[in-house]
C-alpha cells in the first residue's frame, strides 16, 4: 500500500472489510426487489430507488453484495429514518468519505450496501450511467470483472484499498459512457 493510498483509507476504517469477487448470481436483481419495498416503506419520501453497482449488470462479476442507491428531495434523513433503517439491519456510516451521500449497510440475512443521495446529483447520475453503460457493453463490463478480481486478489481482499485502485477504471469508463449517452446510448 502506498503513503498516499495510507491516507486515502484512514477515515474510512469503520467501513472495512474482507471482500471476495464471485460470478454473478441471478437471484441478485429478485434480493434487490425485495429490499426496494423494504426501503421505500421506511424513506418514504424517496423519490426513486435504484439497482446499481456490479450486481445490477448481468454476468457482471461482483462482490455478492447488492448496492442500492435511494434519491431523496432532501439529504438530511430523520432520526426516524435512520434508526427506521436500523431496524431493517442497516447500520448507519455517515459519507464514508463520499460527501452528499448517506451511506448503510446491511450484511444479513443478506448483504446490502445503501446509498441515499440528493435526487439529480452528480451521484446518482454517474451511478446510473456507469450501470446502464455496463449493461449496454457487455464487453466492457467482462472486461471491468476481470479487472476487479485482480485487484480483489492485489488489494489483499481490503474493500477501502480495491475502491480505491478501481477508481481510475470508474472514471474512465464513466467518460466513454457521457459521450455514448451524448450521441443517443439506449
Amino acid at each position: 500500500m502506498t503513503p498516499s493510498e495510507k491516507r486515502l483509507i484512514r477515515p474510512e476504517r469503520r467501513a472495512e472489510e474482507f471482500i471476495t469477487i464471485h460470478e454473478y448470481d441471478p437471484r441478485w436483481p429478485v434480493l434487490f426487489d425485495a429490499e426496494r419495498a423494504e426501503i421505500a416503506h421506511v424513506l418514504g419520501d424517496a423519490i426513486a430507488i435504484e439497482h446499481m453497482g456490479s450486481t445490477a449488470v448481468p454476468g457482471l462479476d461482483a462482490k455478492p453484495i447488492v448496492d442500492v442507491i435511494a434519491s431523496v428531495a432532501h439529504l438530511a434523513l430523520t432520526e426516524t429514518q435512520i434508526a427506521a433503517l436500523g431496524r431493517l439491519g442497516y447500520e448507519c456510516l455517515g459519507e464514508c468519505g463520499v460527501p452528499g451521500r448517506a451511506y448503510f449497510r446491511k450484511r444479513h440475512p443478506h448483504p446490502f450496501n445503501l446509498h441515499v443521495v440528493q435526487y439529480e446529483s452528480s451521484l446518482w447520475e454517474h451511478n446510473l450511467l456507469f450501470r446502464d453503460y455496463l449493461q449496454a457493453h457487455p464487453k466492457e463490463a467482462s472486461r471491468y470483472g476481470s479487472l476487479k478480481r485482480k485487484l480483489a486478489r492485489d488489494a489483499g481482499h481490503s474493500l477501502l484499498l480495491y475502491s480505491h485502485r478501481k477508481s481510475r477504471f470508474i472514471s474512465d469508463t464513466l467518460e466513454r459512457a457521457r459521450e455514448w449517452r451524448r450521441v443517443g446510448g439506449d
